[in-house]
């Protein structure tokens, strides 16, 4: 009120001059608020004193990505999980305790099953009764044998939202009893988040889901966002979920623009929506790639013709 008193007593052109200086004002903070959501930093804070690194390295079906070799390029994020297989739980346990790295500057991610809505590629059949998970929960802890774990998650969801439920709860304890830090769910959509939400203690911290340049879940993306739970990316370059995103003509011609990797401008897309990621890579080129996204940036043209797709 007191400001717009004082402009009655303003001649037009002052007038026109603060209007116009006000205009520019709401301008700038709006591409300010659009730059600072697209930036993107090397970890983010998932819980309470818990930082997570952005870029991380996963393996599956008894392959397990070079998780020695990441560390020592400067990787520090590991991802894995029961279902993966024992060799796998065993190899990144062996990285870890060899790395010459303290454990506690280490990011160990891993999940144990719940039931499945439908049939898997994991052909598998599991109980959703607590005390499978608790038994799922001390042979994973024993397969990997660091300690503790960084983050835990509930693999995908059960047939039921209790069955979910029952499951994250004992997870949760893990929190409490001092072998988890964090802990999270995987492929949740945003109406299974809502039930985990308002039936448990602990929110989850992490939502790991497909997301990727042509296959990108907005809504869920979204509701995590609004519920303080970080995204995180699985198959970020499409490679489980058909999409030719290191083909793709767009992508290609940002990555030349840019002197990078077509797998570069994809992950950094990623990075940029608000997600981190997961990835697999065994060659030391690919898992430099990896490592070395903070050094360019999408511009919003770029980052919005490949959010289209």
């Amino acid at each position: 009120k007191k400001c717009g008193e004082e402009m009655e007593g303003m001649c037009p052109k002052m007038k026109m001059g603060l209007s116009v200086l006000l205009w520019m004002q709401v301008c700038f903070q709006a591409y300010a608020v659009s730059y600072v959501d697209r930036r993107v930093e090397k970890s983010v804070e998932i819980a309470p004193g818990v930082m997570m690194p952005s870029v991380n390295l996963g393996g599956v079906h008894g392959k397990p990505s070079n998780y020695s070799l990441f560390m020592s390029l400067g990787g520090r994020g590991l991802d894995t999980a029961l279902l993966y297989g024992d060799d796998v739980q065993i190899e990144v346990g062996k990285a870890v305790r060899s790395s010459g790295i303290s454990r506690e500057d280490i990011f160990v991610t891993t999940k144990v099953p719940c039931c499945p809505p439908i049939d898997s590629f994991y052909n598998i059949t599991c109980q959703p009764d607590w005390w499978n998970t608790t038994a799922n929960i001390a042979r994973d802890l024993s397969l990997l044998g660091v300690g503790y774990i960084d983050l835990m998650l509930v693999h995908w969801p059960c047939k039921t939202k209790e069955q979910s439920l029952a499951t994250y709860l004992e997870i949760e304890k893990m929190v409490q009893q001092g072998t988890a830090r964090a802990v999270g769910v995987s492929n949740f959509k945003s109406d299974d988040l809502e039930y985990i939400l308002n039936h448990s203690t602990i929110p989850p911290a992490v939502n790991q889901c497909q997301f990727s340049i042509g296959k990108h879940d907005d809504v869920t993306l979204q509701y995590c966002k609004a519920h303080n739970i970080t995204y995180q990316a699985w198959s970020p370059l499409g490679g489980l979920s058909g999409v030719d995103v290191l083909n793709d003509p767009d992508v290609k011609n940002i990555a030349n623009s840019h002197g990078v990797s077509a797998a570069q401008v994809a992950l950094r897309w990623v990075l940029q929506a608000g997600s981190i990621f997961v990835t697999a890579a065994l060659k030391k080129e690919y898992l430099q790639e990896d490592l070395s996204l903070f050094s360019f940036e999408l511009t919003d043209d770029e980052f919005d013709l490949l959010a289209s797709k």
